[in-house]
């Protein structure tokens, strides 16, 4: 997921406000990677402050910080349908833990949007769904960020693992990304306005997956493109 801290003096890290970045798809749901555009929203996060967080991080535990519970199963008994049994609980697919229901203890809102920042921005709406995101650089001249996606599968895809049908990495989340599995990873470029805030987002390139019979077994990747990007740097 994507965040910006915007301190509440400057050149002062001490204390200030998260922000978690929600990203609205405005290509087609299950296109190819490469197509993919969105829109991008910043979002609050109740935001500790340093001296608040030397405090408790040494003796905090996750149950200090929520009330949590089981996704409700649906009739059938087939599996779990993404809705939290109790009214007030929030559900969240975040960080490879599946569906969780969440609910924020009262007055732990700062620490735990600080502590469990990911799964905060899960419940506040934000994207969670990027997987293995890597590197970033940003050119001042164009006012873009460019960052690596090293794959994209499991929660960037609708509902599916690398193409075949599955649930686990969106049930209960926002869904917020749809398209097709690409093992072989893009390099995403984002556009950035006067305030140094992303504000859209596309592939800018992305690798091809080998279906070379012959080749497929040793370069997953077609050697012509790129294949797993990392980091990146603008020169």
């Amino acid at each position: 997921f994507f965040t910006y801290f915007k301190a509440s003096t400057a050149q002062d890290l001490s204390a200030g406000i998260n922000y978690c970045a929600k990203y609205t798809q405005t290509s087609a749901a299950t296109s190819e990677a490469k197509d993919w555009t969105a829109t991008i929203e910043w979002i609050a996060m109740p935001t500790a402050t340093h001296d608040d967080v030397e405090a408790a991080i040494k003796t905090t535990t996750f149950a200090d910080l929520f009330d949590s519970e089981t996704c409700k199963y649906d009739k059938s008994g087939a599996g779990a349908d993404g809705v939290c049994p109790t009214a007030g609980f929030t559900s969240v697919n975040t960080g490879g833990y599946g569906c969780e229901c969440l609910k924020v203890k009262p007055g732990k809102e700062a620490l735990a949007g600080t502590l469990e920042k990911r799964r905060y921005a899960g419940y506040l709406g934000c994207t969670t769904e990027f997987r293995k995101w890597e590197g970033i650089t940003y050119d001042s001249k164009n006012k873009k960020i460019y960052t690596a996606l090293s794959a994209v599968q499991y929660g960037m895809e609708d509902n599916m693992k690398n193409g075949e049908a599955d649930t686990k990495y969106d049930l209960g989340g926002s869904n917020h990304l749809r398209m097709k599995h690409n093992t072989c990873g893009c390099v995403m470029e984002m556009e950035v306005d006067d305030n140094f805030l992303a504000t859209k987002a596309k592939m800018l390139a992305c690798g091809t997956i080998n279906v070379d019979e012959a080749t497929k077994a040793v370069d997953k990747c077609v050697i012509t493109g790129m294949a797993s990007p990392d980091n990146v740097a603008m020169i």
